[in-house]
């Protein structure tokens, strides 16, 4: 939700939320609002701004974030029922999150952190954006949730992975890779060596096995619902051992190690 605004013109918007007659420091935002508001407050609720014994006399300190996340962020640092992102754009949440640790807003930082390890849990919002701001601040348990959506079987897509580790992490993140990758190439293998006995072009198994083959989009995170894989049957070759193959497959992805296991 965009912050109530008031003021004369649009070069001299005033934030209505932030602007006190008593508040003893001014922002800008990198769109022109302007939030006035007491370096008492920033003193005892962050780390990153002003000190209370700052002076700054008819000064405007200008901030790069748009007004929408100060006005969430500047939320966090008055004693008052903390704002929901509940709803909020991930866009602005992601902004948020950042501001938030840019400049020390400890509540703020600890919100965010929550709803980003909602997001990654629930496979929303933007993974590479997740990735790395968990990666930069060493939140290891967001990208336990997350780490396996950025696997992928492409090398260009491991080439702009690993860039979005800081480098201490960049080793840990190839070796959590490598074991999605090894449970890739053997189910790939399982797939073609099945697809040998049975040509059939109606095969469901012979269809995955061909795609597995030429995909180079392919999450191997997709083989945890490997029973989704157009039903899983073959009823021209008779699989009698496809159900322990596929559970075979989904107990080796369930015994994987975490992210955090290769950061030790």
């Amino acid at each position: 939700m965009p912050p109530n605004l008031n003021g004369e013109s649009s070069s001299e918007l005033r934030s209505e939320r932030f602007n006190k007659s008593d508040a003893d420091v001014t922002f800008r935002s990198s769109d022109g609002v302007l939030f006035a508001l007491h370096k008492m407050n920033l003193n005892l609720f962050t780390g990153g701004f002003p000190s209370a014994d700052f002076k700054v006399e008819d000064e405007v300190i200008d901030l790069p974030e748009i007004s929408t996340v100060l006005d969430l962020l500047f939320q966090f640092v008055y004693p008052q029922q903390l704002p929901s992102l509940g709803g909020v754009e991930f866009d602005t949440v992601h902004a948020l999150a950042l501001a938030a640790e840019k400049y020390f807003v400890y509540s703020a930082m600890g919100v965010c952190r929550a709803h980003m390890t909602y997001l990654a849990k629930c496979g929303q919002g933007d993974t590479k954006k997740i990735v790395k701001y968990a990666a930069i601040h060493s939140y290891l348990d967001i990208l336990d949730e997350v780490a396996a959506f950025l696997v992928s079987v492409s090398l260009e897509d491991l080439e702009s992975s690993i860039t979005l580790f800081p480098v201490m992490l960049q080793g840990p993140w190839a070796r959590y890779r490598e074991q999605w990758m090894s449970i890739y190439r053997d189910t790939r293998w399982e797939l073609v060596m099945h697809a040998d006995r049975c040509s059939d072009s109606d095969c469901n198994l012979y269809q995955l096995s061909s795609a597995l083959q030429v995909s180079r989009e392919f999450k191997p995170v997709n083989l945890q619902n490997i029973w989704d894989f157009n039903g899983m049957s073959c009823g021209k070759c008779s699989c009698s051992k496809l159900k322990e193959w596929a559970t075979g497959v989904q107990d080796r992805i369930k015994a994987l190690h975490k992210f955090s296991f290769f950061c030790k």
